[in-house]
């Protein structure tokens, strides 16, 4: 062999890359590193996205349960002649009844009264209900819809499931509905006479709680040795 064909060799072995098969050893190394990274990454991103949620939906329902609540307490207020809330009470807090002298809402109009497994839900084979609660306004205040009420207005609010336009087919809100309050402070305040004095009732209302898969109401009542609750159904019936 001679001096000029060794160099030859030489260059030639020197030159020489990866096989065929270390390449793809190679590249089946990276994927896999490079899928374990982005399975921690996307891992991370569905666990803070979960807890939001779950922080949002904690917030949402400590909130608008106080809220619903503090607005439920209001029910019946102004109506002195009349303390108790029955079913035949004129104007009573909580609406049962509707279109009769004796009712709790002298007339009739679509969607004022309480009404139970009436409404849309994701439980199976049972229906959410509704809740609808009149009252006078102590003070000036804002309704469940955030409008501004006058003292002494009349307030009517239903509380009830509906889609929430934000999300899908099947993702429900609480919402409150209310009427039209008074347009100016020395406008007649009181009992309505007529249907026609409660202006856009029966509305799409405005989102309370995000999120409910379903609601129900109950009525607590109370004899002089027992408490119950029942349904508005029940309590009907009873």
């Amino acid at each position: 062999m001679t001096r000029q064909s060794f160099y030859s060799k030489s260059r030639i072995k020197a030159q020489v890359g990866f096989t065929l098969v270390e390449l793809v050893v190679a590249l089946g190394l990276g994927l896999i590193i490079t899928g374990a990274a982005l399975q921690l990454f996307t891992s991370g991103i569905i666990n803070t996205r979960l807890q939001q949620a779950g922080s949002e939906l904690q917030d949402s329902g400590v909130f608008g349960l106080d809220y619903i609540a503090r607005d439920i307490r209001l029910a019946n207020y102004g109506n002195i002649n009349q303390p108790a809330l029955t079913d035949v009470v004129p104007y009573a807090g909580v609406v049962l009844t509707s279109g009769s002298s004796t009712s709790n809402l002298p007339f009739s109009i679509s969607n004022a009264v309480s009404t139970t497994n009436s409404g849309v839900s994701n439980v199976n084979e049972s229906k959410s209900d509704q809740l609808v609660i009149q009252f006078l306004a102590p003070n000036d205040m804002v309704n469940c819809e955030g409008l501004l009420v006058f003292a002494g207005d009349y307030i009517i609010q239903r509380y009830f499931l509906r889609q929430d336009t934000s999300g899908g087919a099947t993702d429900y809100a609480l919402v409150c509905d209310a009427n039209k309050p008074k347009a100016n402070r020395g406008d007649v305040t009181g009992w309505p006479k007529l249907a026609t004095d409660i202006q856009d009732f029966n509305g799409a209302g405005e989102v309370i709680m995000p999120r409910v898969d379903q609601v129900q109401f109950l009525l607590g009542t109370k004899t002089t040795t027992t408490f119950a609750y029942y349904t508005f159904d029940q309590y009907l019936a009873a």
